[in-house]
């Protein structure tokens, strides 16, 4: 351990231990390793409608800002075979699936915090802040133990692997999963009754009284004449409609019972920064294929064909078999139109191929 590393707070000393090791799911080495802010468009990116396939391929991923990947060019030979190794690793369903289940709880992890930010009363927040904590751990540890019998190939795969298996392994992480659970099941046990009066209300701990509602049922049970109409009442139980009455009545049984709650908000209070950002940055960027692959899916329905270019800086000639613009075949499928493929190849001192129009009809 670093000297000072016992300095710091507890989520930033995890990311102190576990920082290192991976750099990157996108960039090899030496790439940059960091393209969130706003990098401009290309300007031959409209003229090639490389900004339409970009559009087209980030429209269902916003949230995770994919657009500066896509416009931040790759240099060298190896780190296009980087990425070309991951997009291999992805052919497998079950690896693409097992992305996409990581994917959906990292989203509920997102949706449940701003939920929590947002909330008004004290221990509202503080339990769908446990909650994100679980639901965060549990898809971790999921996908930690999906990738343990993965056959991984490629380099940025398998360290992300490695490091994934030291962070669950680490007794931060147990320690925030296992703390979460125990919080979760205090809260559970907790029970209580609330005696309703005119204009009051009081709230105590449950003991064991009887349960009227079971006993008046009981004894109307003998005049039942068949189906009859329902008129129970329907609460919305959506978490950011607590009212003032729900939150005293939380505000009383926390009260009386003071321990697990205390817990609760120390809890909240040690781990507000309870996300690993390598584990955050990886789902970001695995994105980047995962987009890529939907559309290719699409094209693929249609019955076009798709292929990993092969990339040399050691010679200047092209060859494309039943090659096609796919801004323009994204366009043509939308239409009902065929889609037609060319094949050319610039070999020797040939570099220049003319076109004399789009390859639709």
């Amino acid at each position: 351990m670093p000297a000072d590393a016992k300095s710091l707070p507890a989520a930033n000393r995890r990311r102190r231990l576990h920082g290192g090791g991976f750099p990157s799911v996108l960039f090899e080495g030496a790439e940059p390793l960091d393209v969130r802010g706003y990098t401009p468009t290309p300007d031959f990116f409209v003229d090639l409608n490389l900004d339409q396939l970009v559009a087209a391929i980030s429209a269902q991923w916003e949230e995770y800002d994919l657009k500066p990947f896509f416009r931040s060019p790759l240099r060298r030979v190896e780190a296009i075979r980087y990425r070309h190794e991951v997009f291999l690793d992805l052919e497998d369903s079950k690896l693409l699936g097992d992305v996409g289940k990581l994917t959906n709880g990292m989203r509920d992890v997102r949706v449940h915090s701003k939920l929590s930010s947002k909330l008004y009363h004290k221990f509202h927040k503080q339990m769908w802040f446990v909650h994100a904590v679980e639901t965060y751990c549990d898809a971790v540890q999921k996908f930690a133990d999906d990738l343990t019998g993965a056959c991984l190939k490629s380099r940025g795969l398998r360290t992300f692997r490695e490091y994934l298996m030291r962070y669950v392994e680490s007794a931060d992480f147990m320690a925030l999963r296992d703390e979460a659970k125990a919080i979760a099941e205090l809260r559970s046990q907790i029970r209580y009754s609330i005696l309703i009066q005119v204009g009051s209300f009081t709230v105590q701990n449950f003991r064991e009284e009887a349960d009227y509602s079971a006993e008046v049922e009981a004894t109307f049970e003998k005049f039942k004449q068949g189906a009859v109409s329902e008129y129970l009442a329907t609460f919305n139980n959506a978490p950011e409609d607590m009212n003032h009455i729900e939150a005293k009545v939380l505000e009383f049984a926390a009260r009386l019972n003071p321990e697990p709650f205390s817990r609760l908000s120390n809890y909240c209070a040690r781990h507000a920064d309870f996300l690993d950002s390598t584990i955050a940055t990886f789902d970001r960027e695995i994105q980047f294929y995962v987009s890529y692959l939907d559309q290719v899916a699409k094209l693929e329905r249609s019955g076009l064909q798709f292929c990993l270019p092969e990339v040399s800086d050691r010679t200047k000639s092209v060859h494309c078999h039943d090659g096609f613009d796919i801004a323009l075949a994204l366009k043509l499928i939308v239409e009902g139109k065929p889609v037609v493929c060319n094949s050319f190849d610039l070999s020797g001192k040939e570099r220049l191929i003319v076109v004399s129009g789009p390859s639709g009809r």
